[in-house]
């Protein structure tokens, strides 16, 4: 928001004696559309409206300096660099077929969530995720696996905040589908970008994009689970302490991450398709699972919120 906005809103709260409160979401910037995943997975962790409440008991100024923007802010230090070094590959699966995708989500059940979650899990504001890989699993048995390097393909073609639309019809592109070429002939997407496979093929279709899986955790997420000794839940504020708190000083990832990622009672992976991936990525059947649960969201908030 400009300076200007930001005086109309604060003017706005202060004639309908409404508390306007200043919050803090993070150094990296983000699409508005990853902020609200964001808060509205801080809500389903029961976060958000504890730490809303206790900021509003607070003496709340008058004034508006405090939520402009300090042109001596300092810029937050440079984020390690074997931080970034962890690959997240998360697996999630969608009903249907390849070629049914589409925006529309009432012509067919969870497509729109392809799109949404290729925003969450591959684009930021001005870059991508460059350690994240994306594969959206079919009913059938098919695999299409996103890179980040779509993001920058994109963006050299001027569609770096791209719609849904934009976004399915780039992944249509990129598994070849002739039709969709045909209608956006000004649309290229580079090879490796977008890939077809199955389960056992995927590495090898990945060819020379084919990440390192050494010591990687692999573990299957279930959104909306119960939370019990075999599954517990995942705790996504390990490092954050308590609301109003103490900061916990996080421990360094030591891991790359390979997530199933899906909801109780929705779409769930093929019947042989854990035991396949397994055996695909890892050169193992019986790699042992860590069976995980968050509480009930969408599969695209989940994604912004890890």
């Amino acid at each position: 928001m400009s300076e200007d906005e930001l005086r109309e809103v604060h003017s706005a709260c202060q004639t309908s004696n409404v508390p306007l409160l200043g919050a803090n979401l993070g150094e990296q910037a983000e699409f508005t559309s990853k902020i609200i995943d964001i808060l509205q997975g801080h809500f389903a962790h029961n976060r958000l409206v504890p730490a809303v409440w206790r900021h509003a008991r607070l003496p709340l100024s008058t004034s508006i300096e405090p939520l402009l923007p300090s042109p001596t802010a300092v810029q937050p230090a440079a984020q390690d660099p074997q931080l970034e070094e962890g690959l997240f590959w998360i697996f999630v699966p969608v009903g249907g077929k390849l070629g049914e995708i589409a925006v529309d989500d009432w012509r067919k059940d969870g497509t729109y969530e392809v799109p949404r979650c290729c925003i969450s899990h591959l684009w930021r504001s001005r870059g991508a995720h460059l350690s994240h890989l994306l594969s959206f699993v079919f009913a059938d048995g098919e695999v299409l696996t996103v890179r980040p390097d779509l993001v920058t393909c994109l963006s050299r073609q001027q569609r770096a905040a791209p719609t849904e639309q934009n976004i399915v019809k780039a992944l249509r592109i990129g598994f070849g589908d002739r039709t969709a070429q045909r209608r956006d002939t000004w649309l290229k997407i580079d090879e490796g970008c977008v890939t077809r496979s199955r389960a056992g093929n995927l590495l090898r279709r990945l060819g020379g994009h084919r990440p390192q899986l050494s010591g990687s955790t692999f573990c299957d997420l279930l959104l909306g689970g119960a939370g019990d000794d075999e599954s517990p839940r995942l705790d996504a504020y390990a490092g954050a302490g308590a609301v109003g708190g103490p900061e916990v000083v996080p421990t360094r990832p030591a891991h790359d991450v390979v997530m199933l990622l899906h909801q109780v009672g929705d779409e769930d992976f093929p019947d042989t398709f854990r035991a396949e991936l397994a055996a695909s990525l890892f050169g193992v059947t019986g790699r042992p699972v860590l069976n995980l649960t968050f509480p009930l969201m969408s599969l695209h908030t989940a994604i912004s919120l890890l």
